[in-house]
């Protein structure tokens, strides 16, 4: 059988912390178009090498094999970006492909698709609405999208980034949202650690403790409420379930392409 073709090149890697990587993308064509919030899928054979101290593998059978082995990812890249697409991952060490991504170096080839799709997007947000962006882990990635894309004017009127990890080295795009929070006077940026160590001064505790108890309000003087604002959750499955019946008991409706509501969620895994 002939080896998939690899139509891309790894053009930046960035490590954040253990286990986790800003990579950006080129592909040999043009970039596709994408609205923030999508997501593009990329893949390697079985055959490609594995980082050498990743845990063994739970489908071992897959190394021997040409066939691509496929993942979607949300793009981190706004959508003004045309170089290069970015993806924001994290390693599962006895998976079958971000250990073999991981292994790649800079210049790697690695096939990416030719589209963006899903619709987890700003849709339905409008000009007097209040954003209000929860994610934790590498969840943060559809976000940082949405905020590189808005410019000067922002779509909707007042942006707050909630972003929870077990450790500060885990607080991908960190420095980036705490210059865009200085910068640009709609947009806040709350980070919130579990597990702080010196010389941390920021939030601790999960992202529902910080709802729960009013910091989110508390930052921006403002209500988070179903009739002013839209909230966005990705990342973790017990946040997001957490997060939406909490929402949800505060009138909150989960938003349906054909069904608009306020509430917004992409389940990464």
């Amino acid at each position: 059988m002939a080896s998939p073709t690899l139509n891309a090149t790894i053009v930046r890697r960035d490590e954040v912390g253990p286990g986790l990587i800003v990579l950006g993308v080129r592909p040999d064509g043009p970039t596709f178009d994408f609205l923030p919030g999508q997501y593009a899928t990329l893949g390697l054979p079985g055959t490609h090498a594995r980082l050498e101290d990743a845990k063994a593998e739970r489908e071992p059978g897959l190394a021997s094999s040409e066939k691509l082995i496929k993942r979607a990812y949300s793009i981190a890249s706004p959508s003004t970006q045309r170089d290069s697409v970015e993806f924001y991952l994290n390693i599962v060490d006895d998976g079958a492909f971000t250990p073999r991504l991981f292994a790649l170096p800079m210049g790697g080839r690695v096939w990416m698709s030719s589209k963006a799709v899903g619709t987890f997007t700003l849709e339905g947000v409008g000009p007097a609405d209040d954003v209000v962006l929860i994610a934790t882990g590498t969840g943060l990635a559809p976000f940082v999208s949405m905020i590189g894309s808005q410019g000067e004017t922002p779509l909707g009127r007042r942006w707050v980034v909630v972003h929870g990890t077990r450790y500060i080295a885990d607080l991908g795009y960190h420095d980036q949202l705490m210059a865009l929070a200085a910068s640009r006077p709609w947009l806040s940026y709350l980070p919130a650690v579990t597990r702080p160590e010196a010389p941390w001064s920021g939030q601790t505790g999960r992202v529902q403790s910080l709802f729960e108890s009013g910091a989110i309000e508390a930052m921006t003087q403002r209500q988070v409420s179903p009739q002013t604002s839209h909230v966005y959750l990705c990342g973790n499955p017990d946040m997001i379930t957490s997060m939406q019946a909490l929402l949800e008991s505060r009138g909150f409706k989960l938003h349906k392409r054909h069904d608009p509501g306020q509430l917004h969620i992409e389940s990464y895994w």
